[in-house]
């Protein structure tokens, strides 16, 4: 599956922010996804 962050979930995923549910988190550290970052968001 592709997953496309946003800004909100760049930061909350990097930072360990309880605001990110843990499927959204399970879903970016699994490995079988691709995880994609917006260039605007960088």
């Amino acid at each position: 599956m592709r997953i496309l962050l946003d800004t909100h979930t760049v930061y909350w995923y990097t930072t360990g922010d309880a605001k990110l549910s843990t499927p959204a988190q399970n879903a970016i550290q699994d490995i079988a996804n691709d995880v994609l970052i917006s260039p605007v968001s960088l």
